[in-house]
């Protein structure tokens, strides 16, 4: 499965307690237009540009393009020369040696099974005779045309394979690339999400530490005239070391999320900076995966393409290949070494004979029926047709959890808003009985800690609400 609903967890088991803390909150942060750049934004650009997992696959799609530019070097011609000679003791440059060879051979290889070739030979002997050296000459010259017996055309096919396999591998490796941003793009989200949200109760945590240390100055101050209550004190304290604790262990994760972010961004000092967030944040992502709403289906899709093609070209190198020779074949008179060039000269005694050949090359079927070719290539096909499906069922999973969490969020927002309401509404009313000396400053402030807790908790769900919405958006 190539989507994880491993945050989804992580956050639904923090959404009970961030209601639950106190923190220091202004009211929610603002959500910037769709023509602003916000701190998510600038994050992405910067994953997709510095990513190592990024950069793997803009390199594999380059090599896939050079490889598509070139045909991957199928149709380069062989050339083949040898050369050899034997020479006598105290031979001089000028002499004819004992005996001399020589060729060269060039095949060409063209679409459809198909390859062309001609070779070219030279042999030359020299004996001793009658106090004088003799050389024989034979040229040689042969041309091939070999032709796999079930080529491309003949499976009623009309693209060449080897081009079309290369052009399939470029979009893979493309669609590859996308879906690796794509990736990049959700985790950059998550943990941008959850940076944001415990370093939202780092400040809650905070503001429950300092209201508690006010309590208890305010206990010693009763106590220097007899009148705290010193268990009263011992519960205050044990509550705020309690809440020191967990605030090192909220700083600890918030830095761990930090430092898994600056991971995923390839790196950048400091802190995210800013907590604004795009409106809506499905233009401003497709527009860095090239404008594809689902690369992963695309790729998964493709590799099934790819091993179609494949198929078509296992069965063009798998069957018998036929070959047809021609070799035109002349003698040369045997003639004194010093007169060699006299044997070339045509005349009517001269010969030429024609030789033509067939065979055929039975090793590539042999070798596809003992490999078990064909149905080594139905399992790589079925598993590519089971990835597909299974990544669909997967996806369609996905986002029924992450629509179902929205809603759970968006219901819990409704009352997260009528307690903001409602908290407000008892803050003024504290505020007018504090003027009025009815209550002390610190129940005043008990009331302003629990107005700041509860819109803390409703900046972290409205926080949940755009991610999963976001995440839903990218899993259509």
């Amino acid at each position: 499965m190539k989507r994880s609903l491993l945050f989804a967890v992580i956050i639904v088991l923090n959404s009970t307690i961030i209601a639950q803390q106190a923190s220091d909150s202004s009211l929610p942060d603002k959500i910037l237009g769709v023509g602003q750049i916000t701190e998510l934004e600038r994050l992405w650009r910067l994953a997709v540009e510095t990513n190592g997992d990024v950069l793997s696959a803009q390199h594999a799609y380059e090599s896939a393009c050079l490889s598509l530019s070139t045909l991957g070097g199928t149709y380069a011609p062989s050339v083949t020369t040898s050369a050899a000679s034997t020479v006598p003791d105290g031979y001089g440059w000028d002499e004819c040696p004992d005996s001399l060879s020589a060729s060269v051979s060039v095949t060409q290889p063209l679409p459809g099974g198909t390859s062309i070739g001609v070779t070219g030979a030279y042999a030359l002997s020299a004996a001793v005779a009658y106090d004088s050296r003799y050389v024989s000459q034979i040229p040689d010259v042969a041309f091939t045309l070999s032709q796999s017996l079930y080529p491309f055309y003949a499976q009623g096919k009309l693209r060449n394979p080897e081009r079309l396999s290369l052009q399939q591998k470029k979009e893979y490796y493309y669609n590859v690339l996308l879906y690796t941003k794509q990736q990049k793009l959700e985790t950059v989200a998550q943990y941008y999400i959850l940076s944001l949200i415990y370093r939202k109760k780092m400040e809650m945590y905070e503001a429950s530490i300092a209201y508690t240390q006010e309590q208890i100055d305010a206990l010693n101050e009763l106590r220097k005239i007899g009148g705290a209550n010193m268990a009263k004190i011992a519960e205050l304290e044990s509550s705020r070391m309690g809440n020191e604790q967990n605030l090192s262990d909220v700083r600890i994760t918030y830095r761990q999320y930090v430092q898994y972010l600056k991971e995923t961004c390839g790196m950048f000092k400091g802190e995210p900076e800013g907590t604004d967030l795009p409106q809506d944040g499905l233009a401003q992502a497709l527009a860095l995966t090239g404008d594809v709403h689902d690369p992963c289906a695309q790729e998964l899709l493709l590799k099934i393409d790819i091993l179609k093609t494949a198929e078509v070209l296992a069965k063009q190198r798998g069957a018998p290949v036929l070959t047809l020779s021609l070799e035109p074949a002349w003698t040369l008179k045997t003639v004194k070494a010093s007169d060699w060039q006299s044997a070339w000269k045509r005349d009517a005694d001269s010969v030429c004979t024609w030789a033509a050949g067939v065979s055929v090359n039975m090793t590539p079927f042999i070798s596809a029926l003992v490999s078990k070719t064909g149905e080594s290539e139905e399992i790589e096909m079925r598993t590519a047709q089971d990835a597909y499906r299974a990544y669909l069922e997967q996806k369609d999973a996905v986002r029924e959890q992450y629509e179902m969490l929205c809603t759970s969020f968006e219901e819990q927002r409704a009352g997260a808003e009528k307690l903001c309401a409602d908290a407000d509404s008892l803050a003024s009313d504290m505020k007018q009985q504090l003027e009025a000396g009815a209550v002390s400053q610190l129940d005043y402030d008990a009331v302003l800690v629990q107005v700041k807790i509860r819109y803390a908790s409703l900046e972290c769900i409205r926080l949940y609400i755009w991610l999963y919405s976001w995440l839903g958006k990218m899993t259509e």
